[in-house]
């Protein structure tokens, strides 16, 4: 019998429509006996199509058939209608049926799966599968697995299979092992969902035998045989830190890291020799355990804030700890140097580590953008993008135009343009705030103004970074693409001089001019010192900045009416200060201002008479006149007078811990009052406060401290993070490592200004969020200043330290 194959290939979507075509009707031939036995066809090419999450690849085969006889019969071919196949040898013609085979497609799970668990559990994500009294809630910004007391577990697994082909599963966990005889805390990737261990699935656990505390990388065949890639006993009685599970080239990795941004791979093999397959997993978290037990696991694909990455390109070699190169991109005379050729080639960098754009920015300086004229220039100063780069956003500059664009499910959509212009947009940012992307740019990367904003339109928890340049055809010239200081922005000198005050005497009095720290400070850090028979003095770890130089305190008082600023108080005379009244949180700031009340309201036009009327005059025959404020006091008057009830007034410190000035004290005017004819003329204005200086230096009500504000941030220095939850509070805290020979840690100092109790926690990592996570040294000082001083915060039993490792504190005040 001969026959002739027809194949279709389809890209559907849930809804049962055709969202695109992988094969078009393709026909070949075939002969066999009764007998299947005959021809083989070769291999099809499939067109690209843009798939996306609950698509389904549908392929179907039919045929049209000669018996022995010289009938011929059609091709069936229908989307939505089933048939049975002829058997081998059967004669029967008049089927002309067809096989439809139907797969759902996978996403990877670095670009389609993630949770940072804000609120509820995301029903939408995971089946929520606890038994047995166990539980799986979240509560403070992170999921809690508790196992009960009657051999429980709290588990959850996705409510959708993914790919990790390409891909990696990440997650941050602190698993509590320190009582049971029997503990199972596990991140797998199953092969199904489901809450028996049997089964083949990959996985990290973290388990208790008797007194045995395991971390362990693992896989489970279908029969529920475990094979052991890697296992330490060398873990406390909570394990805490970040996991990962990844596949490249064929092989499976299990990675660890203290931080979320450097990662150990401590056990590998090769997928083939798997039984679970990768193309398709569940991921699941569970505990389970006869004690009640805990574990607390946040972070699933949410990688380290992108403003961790950061390279100034002045060692003239690339890092290759921070960057993967492609096409031999170079550094040359502190810059990134991009060259193209004559034929289409694109170079570039890509970071080698994924990043969160959360709440985040990342920027860069374009020094220069090429020539522009060449008509197949493409430059990418920032391509923010996911796993397969089907899913980014980024900026491009092609033909002289500035371009911010948008890519999903490997479709690109231009959003904004302009006209590419080199001054104004040498600095380029992309930024994330409340759920909202930004493409912002710059002149001098300190104002910013935006070109285009939008919802999200990818997530944005795991991003690599590129930057990059190149020609998509031949051209008849090369050009280069110069860039520098990825999120590296520059520190300008600013200066700040006041308005000069005049007092009716003609005598001039001027404001002290408020420097600004220029240079970049540093975080000093003593070594260890030995005294000769007394033992080893412990390291301190100084988690201040130390200032260039000495800056006189100045206060300076603001007045406003109405939402308008009308200007600075002229020559006060008092020092800054208030009074708290008793028993109640109120409190008033008196201000003298050297001004007579006589003349305050004078216009400086009014002309000085003598006793007969005539107008004094100067030897050089100029007309005297009055000398004063306009509008400096007065009752119902112009909205435009500075000393007037209901007038609002702020106090702002200006000191060489607050270059860039701190608001003191808001308060309203509520009465004034002037003193004459004793020598000692002048006015005195009282404003009760509106609470600013319950705010001053240590948060009240937080568990962090908050002034931050004049603390130089660079990375792996200073963390500054919103704690989860509602409120503005920032949390403190500072990465230091430890000096090569130094094996303890006796003390911690900070500057402290206030009355509380103030706590610093010590970590070998830094924690997702410190209220979870579990210190290796907590001390607690009460702290009494009456001005910034520094506070030694030591330790009851020194912390053992590891040599040249990295560490974490955190400052917090009792609520």
């Amino acid at each position: 019998m001969n026959a002739f194959y027809h194949v279709h290939a389809y890209v559907m979507t849930p809804s049962n429509t055709v969202r695109g075509t992988l094969l078009s009707d393709n026909i070949g031939a075939t002969e066999f006996p009764t007998t299947s036995t005959g021809r083989t066809e070769g291999a099809k090419t499939l067109s690209a199509v843009s798939m996306q999450k609950g698509d389904r690849i549908v392929v179907e085969i039919g045929y049209r058939a000669n018996n022995t006889v010289t009938t011929s019969y059609g091709v069936v071919i229908d989307r939505f209608a089933t048939g049975a196949d002829l058997t081998s040898g059967s004669t029967d013609v008049t089927l002309s049926p067809w096989v439809q085979f139907s797969a759902n497609i996978m996403p990877v799970v670095s670009a389609g799966f993630y949770d940072n668990f804000p609120s509820s559990l995301d029903t939408a994500k995971w089946n929520d599968l606890s038994s047995n009294g166990g539980s799986a809630v979240v509560s403070g910004g992170q999921l809690v697995l508790n196992s009960g007391v009657a051999d429980g577990e709290g588990i959850i697994s996705s409510d959708h299979p993914y790919s990790l082909i390409g891909s990696s599963l990440s997650t941050y966990v602190s698993a509590d092992v320190s009582v049971g005889t029997t503990v199972n805390h596990i991140f797998a990737l199953r092969s199904y969902p489901t809450t028996s261990v049997a089964g083949q699935y990959i996985a990290w656990e973290i388990t208790r035998s008797g007194s045995t505390r395991t971390l362990a990388a693992v896989s489970y065949n279908v029969a529920g045989t475990k094979t052991t890639h890697y296992s330490t006993t060398s873990i406390g009685t909570t394990y805490t830190g970040y996991l990962r599970i990844r596949e490249s080239g064929g092989t499976i990795f299990w990675d660890s890291s203290p931080d979320n941004m450097t990662w150990t791979a401590l056990a590998s093999t090769a997928s083939s020799g798997l039984a679970i397959r990768p193309e398709g997993m569940y991921p699941s978290l569970r505990t389970q355990s006869p004690s009640n037990i805990t574990s607390y696991w946040d972070s699933i694909n949410y990688s380290s804030s992108i403003e961790n990455i950061s390279d100034n390109f002045d060692d003239n070699s690339i890092d290759v700890a921070k960057w993967t190169a492609f096409n031999s991109p170079s550094e040359a005379s502190n810059k990134l140097d991009i060259t193209t050729t004559l034929g289409g080639i694109y170079r570039g960098l890509t970071s080698k580590l994924y990043y969160d754009l959360t709440s985040a920015s990342v920027n860069v300086e374009v020094v220069s953008a090429g020539n522009q004229s060449l008509v197949s220039l493409e430059v990418y100063p920032l391509n923010l993008y996911q796993s397969g780069n089907t899913n980014s956003i980024f900026f491009l500059i092609a033909g002289g135009a500035l371009i911010a664009y948008r890519r999903v499910n490997g479709v690109s959509t231009q959003l904004a343009t302009t006209t590419y212009n080199s001054t104004n947009h040498r600095w380029l940012q992309i930024r994330e705030s409340g759920g909202t992307t930004y493409w912002e740019t710059s002149a001098n990367g300190t104002s910013w103004s935006t070109l285009h904003s939008a919802t999200n339109p990818i997530h944005v928890g795991q991003l690599l970074v590129e930057i990059s340049a190149g020609t998509y055809a031949a051209e008849a010239t090369t050009t280069t693409v110069t860039f520098d200081n990825l999120n590296v922005l520059p520190v300008t000198l600013t200066k700040t001089q006041p308005a000069t005050a005049q007092i009716a005497n003609d005598v001039t009095k001027t404001q002290p001019a408020i420097g600004h720290v220029a240079t970049n400070p540093t975080k000093t850090q003593p070594a260890a010192a030995v005294i000769a028979g007394s033992g080893e003095l412990t390291q301190t770890a100084s988690a201040w900045i130390v200032e260039t130089g000495d800056i006189q305190k100045t206060h300076l008082y603001k007045m406003f009416a109405g939402g308008q600023y009308l200007g600075l108080l002229p020559n006060v005379t008092s020092e800054f200060g208030f009074s708290q009244d008793m028993n109640t949180l109120g409190t008033q700031i008196a201000v003298e201002v050297g001004v007579s009340a006589d003349t305050s309201n004078l216009a400086a036009t009014d002309t000085l008479l003598e006793e007969d009327g005539d107008v004094l005059q100067t030897e050089d025959d100029e007309d005297l006149t009055t000398e004063g404020a306009v509008n400096l006091v007065g009752v119902g008057v112009s909205t435009e007078t500075l000393i007037r009830n209901a007038n609002r007034l702020e106090v702002w410190e200006y000191s060489k811990y607050h270059p860039n000035g701190k608001r003191m004290f808001i308060g309203t005017v509520e009465r004034w009052e002037a003193e004459f004819g004793t020598g000692k003329e002048g006015i005195r204005l009282y404003a009760y406060s509106e609470g600013q200086d319950m705010n001053n230096y240590l948060v009240t009500g937080s568990p962090y401290v908050n002034d931050v504000s004049q603390t130089t941030q660079t990375a792996n220095t200073v963390i500054q993070n919103n704690i989860g939850g509602t409120g503005t509070y920032s949390q403190f805290g500072q990465t230091w490592e430890v000096g090569a020979s130094v094996t303890n840690l006796g003390a911690i100092d900070l500057m402290l200004d206030g009355q509380a109790d103030v706590t610093v926690k010590v970590y070998s990592s830094v924690p997702t969020n410190p209220t979870s996570g579990t210190p290796i040294g907590v001390t607690t000082v009460a702290v009494d200043t009456t001005g910034p001083e520094v506070v030694q915060m030591a330790f009851s039993t020194p912390i053992t330290t590891t040599p040249g490792a990295t560490y974490f504190f955190a400052a917090s005040v009792a609520s």
